[in-house]
């Protein structure tokens, strides 16, 4: 599965019917957004079998999802587990990601 691009129209339906959900929260102009970005997306091959995995763009969203998950700072991974955040990891720590999702 590919990492879905999750918006203000679909944040409640993939976060609503997948058990395990991994969100990295990024923006176009955070280095370190892209520097994790291909991390991420190998992570997400590596464990696709153990969540959902989604990017939110926070300069394309209206706020309602940042908001709801207070982000203050990006690049933010947060993950979500029958629709409520399990875990957190901010800034660009591939290797913290991995040991998360071994865990579960």
């Amino acid at each position: 599965m590919s990492i879905l691009e999750l918006n203000d129209s679909n944040y409640k339906d993939v976060v609503g019917n997948n058990k395990y959900v991994v969100i990295d929260f990024w923006a176009p102009w955070c280095g370190p957004c892209r520097v994790l970005s291909q991390k991420y997306d190998s992570i997400s091959k590596e464990f696709s079998d153990k969540a959902t995995f989604c990017k939110c763009n926070v300069d394309d969203s209206s706020g309602i999802i940042s908001n709801e998950y207070n982000i203050q700072n990006v690049p933010a991974v947060l993950f979500i587990k029958d629709g409520v955040e399990s875990a957190r990891v901010i800034g660009n720590n591939p290797n913290k990601i991995k040991e998360i999702l071994n865990s579960i």
